[in-house]
């Protein structure tokens, strides 16, 4: 009797030292309940209050542009579909705006053609030089858009990819073409192609109104997924069943793509499949609950991150509560083989709130070394020097 309970005991310890390691350890350190923020390199930053709620920006290495997707913050709280905050009449349209750093110079751009009778609700997007005309851009934006019929609440939003052209120097862009399919259904992040016609997407939660959806924001459960899409071809899944995908960066020059997963800072590393399918090869774990990413002009990866996900949370809910941002840069050495996640990640910049307001995104603008900043719910933008 006394060995059976002695087994017994040692199972149950086994089991829970199981279930800490797997699911609450890691539960824990997303909510970042007794992490310490420690303030890092924001002590030199020029903060601007005139560019409010920039989710998503895009440095335009040839010209040193930065092109940024902002929507009025206040109304995240209202409309912002990835956070099922979904009152359909609190959706405002957005604004690409584009950041001279040389300059200082804010300029507004203005978008012809396209019908946007159902809002332009701007998230995650790519800027790309075209392929056959060196001052020709394409714009391939997420649109979150109220839904055709229905309650937004019940149905979900009617997600759509915008596809525009520019061209530098011009202060409009044409728009090309919306893509829908039910493939892009939780689109996050997208990146595109040079010729204005393909592209990769994140769908960040296996639903659009699903109770599931708050499981996903701490938990890696496999029903997200990574989607491709060509005009003339159609949609398809590119890698399926990925953990809370969000943040997607597209290292061109190696053709590996960067997928971010939410809860626990994990980035997947893939590559790419002549069918334009990912394969997965390797990850890394922050141990941060994390957005965006972006590959600087040295192929050198950044990741922009929540030390506490308590506190961000609720900055998604209310778009007013102080939540600290951090930014990382990921060095991938072995990109061949499975390493077991053991990579160069180094924490750059931290952040308690005060400075940043909450940063969604982060890019590293290596020829003027400074680090861009800021976030769907903050008011301010930041230019640090590092």
């Amino acid at each position: 009797m006394g060995n059976k309970s002695t087994l017994s005991g040692f199972l149950l310890v086994v089991a829970l030292a199981g279930l800490w390691q797997a699911v609450i350890g890691p539960f824990i350190g997303a909510l970042g309940l007794f992490r310490t923020i420690r303030p890092l390199r924001n002590d030199n930053c020029q903060i601007r209050s005139d560019l409010d709620g920039c989710e998503k920006f895009v440095l335009d290495h040839e010209t040193g542009l930065l092109y940024m997707a902002c929507v009025e913050s206040a109304s995240r709280s209202r409309w912002l579909p990835n956070m099922r905050a979904l009152d359909a009449s609190g959706m405002v349209n957005g604004t690409i705006v584009t950041y001279n750093a040389d300059t200082s110079e804010v300029t507004r751009l203005n978008v012809v053609g396209g019908n946007f009778a159902q809002g332009f609700s701007l998230h995650g997007f790519d800027v790309v030089r075209s392929a056959t005309n060196a001052t020709e851009l394409y714009f391939y934006m997420i649109n979150h858009r109220t839904p055709r019929q229905g309650d937004a609440w019940k149905v979900g939003a009617d997600s759509v990819i915008e596809i525009l052209k520019g061209a530098d120097g011009s202060r409009t862009l044409e728009h090309v073409m919306t893509v829908q399919d039910p493939i892009i259904m939780t689109p996050n992040e997208v990146v595109g192609t040079a010729d204005g016609k393909g592209f990769w997407f994140t769908n960040d939660h296996g639903s659009k109104t699903d109770w599931t959806r708050e499981i996903e924001m701490f938990f890696p459960i496999p029903t997200t997924s990574v989607g491709y899409c060509h005009v003339d071809f159609g949609c398809k899944i590119a890698a399926d069943r990925t953990t809370s995908s969000n943040g997607l960066a597209w290292d061109r020059s190696a053709d590996l793509f960067y997928v971010g997963s939410t809860p626990r800072g994990t980035i997947g590393l893939y590559g790419r499949l002549p069918d334009n399918t990912l394969a997965y090869k390797d990850s890394v774990t922050l141990g941060e609950v994390m957005d965006n990413l972006d590959v600087d002009s040295e192929g050198t990866l950044w990741a922009a991150t929540f030390p506490s996900g308590v506190k961000v949370l609720k900055r998604f809910r209310d778009t007013i509560t102080d939540a600290p941002s951090a930014a990382w840069r990921i060095k991938f050495d072995n990109v061949t083989a499975a390493s077991g996640g053991n990579h160069e990640a180094e924490k750059i910049f931290e952040d308690d709130g005060t400075v940043v307001g909450v940063a969604t995104s982060v890019v590293h603008d290596v020829e003027r070394s400074l680090l861009y900043l800021h976030g769907l719910t903050s008011r301010q933008f930041a230019v640090c020097k590092i």
